[in-house]
């Protein structure tokens, strides 16, 4: 089976966020059951590191396009006019703004249709899909498929309402996302709820719907109990996007202060902080505000237990299966562990004082922080295990 993967990131390996966890495991996954070309925006530095740690990668055709490739026409008025026409004329909408990975993609993606035969076409990325679209238009035939890493209406409108895009771009992700039945195939949602969501907007036109979960990479790991001193409380995530931020004021806000026991809050992530949760962090004598870190590994090691206070967002919470790969004890709202299926391993609780009790409980006893780690981990092996999630992925393509 011959598949091509569209990922217009320049950021391949290492992993440094869940949206690079997701992309970089599933296009892995695909290396081992398909025969697979990735045309991609990473540097070859990235592609040659990533191969050493998975050599699985080496079967793989890596294509880099490094410009954006006008007609002769447009390449005697100033670019970015050029690139505003160009994008209008590739999806024949008058009003489309320029899209750099339609621009930059379009012309290799098309030439390398004509030399080669594929089963399938998947699409990363939003922005992705005005590429997708112009590619139905004069390939017909082929089967292409979205990996929808959340369902971005319900993100846009969470930042219309703070003001964080305009109308026009939050009227551009819903267009977008409720016209894919048009010309994607097949569509691959992180939890049932994004599928039901998708095909909500999409009035039940999508043809194939596959829920892919996000997973973890299990590996042998010696986890020991820790005894700190203090305990740590650990947050894991990007610092600069918007549902972290949130649930961190939030717990800042409301919950922090009615922990009575005595603690560490460890705050790991990429990403600048807004101003606001700066301040709310520096208001804290027992925040530590560690930022990125190289090993995240030793992070999740050091901690105590890990807290993920969402709200907001969709898709699955990454930073919740990685803290079960790492035996944690977790504490989290409903929000922050959508789409993995929880019975007894993982704490939930919405309400911010009972958040606070589960906490200090958990700190207070070590039998139950170990005992809640075990099952956590029992969870991630049985059911999140990227090599178990490739088998619902190799399904997915018949």
């Amino acid at each position: 089976m011959n598949v091509l993967v569209i990922l217009p990131y320049h950021q391949f390996y290492p992993l440094a966020s869940g949206g690079m966890n997701r992309y970089f495991h599933i296009i892995h996954q695909l290396s081992i059951y398909t025969n697979l070309t990735v045309i991609t925006q990473a540097d070859t530095d990235q592609i040659e590191l990533a191969r050493l740690d998975y050599p699985n990668l080496n079967k793989v055709d890596f294509l880099c396009p490094n410009q954006i490739e006008l007609t002769l026409l447009l390449k005697f008025i100033p670019r970015k006019i050029a690139f505003a026409i160009y994008s209008r004329y590739l999806t024949w909408s008058l009003f489309k703004s320029a899209n750099e990975v339609l621009l930059k993609f379009y012309h290799p993606t098309i030439e390398l249709l004509k030399k080669q035969q594929f089963d399938f076409i998947v699409f990363e990325n939003l922005a992705s899909l005005d590429l997708a679209k112009a590619i139905k238009s004069q390939n017909p035939n082929v089967r292409q498929v979205y990996d929808a890493h959340n369902f971005d209406t319900e993100i846009a409108e969470a930042d219309y309402k703070t003001n964080r895009i305009n109308r026009n771009v939050l009227n551009q992700v819903r267009l977008k996302e409720a016209e894919i039945y048009k010309y994607i195939d097949n569509l691959w949602t992180c939890s049932e709820r994004d599928a039901e969501l998708f095909q909500k907007v999409n009035k039940k036109k999508i043809k194939k719907i596959h829920v892919i979960p996000n997973g973890t990479e299990i590996t042998p790991i010696e986890v020991k109990s820790k005894n700190n001193p203090t305990p740590v409380i650990l947050f894991v995530g990007s610092l600069d996007y918007f549902p972290n931020e949130e649930g961190l004021k939030w717990f800042l806000q409301k919950i922090i202060q009615n922990i009575e026991s005595d603690f560490i809050f460890k705050i790991v992530g990429s990403g600048k902080c807004s101003i606001e949760l700066k301040e709310l962090i520096a208001s804290s004598k027992k925040c530590d505000l560690v930022g990125f870190v190289e090993d995240l590994e030793l992070a999740y090691l050091e901690a105590d237990l890990v807290v993920i206070p969402i709200l907001s967002g969709s898709g699955t919470r990454l930073k919740a299966l990685e803290a079960m790969k790492y035996k944690k004890a977790i504490v989290s709202t409903s929000k922050g562990i959508e789409g993995i299926d929880i019975i007894d391993e993982i704490i939930i609780e919405d309400v911010p004082i009972k958040i606070a009790k589960a906490i200090e409980k958990i700190l207070n006893r070590i039998d139950l922080k170990d005992e809640l780690g075990i099952k956590a981990r029992k969870l991630a092996e049985k059911t999140y295990d990227w090599n178990i999630i490739g088998e619902t992925i190799k399904q997915a393509l018949l």
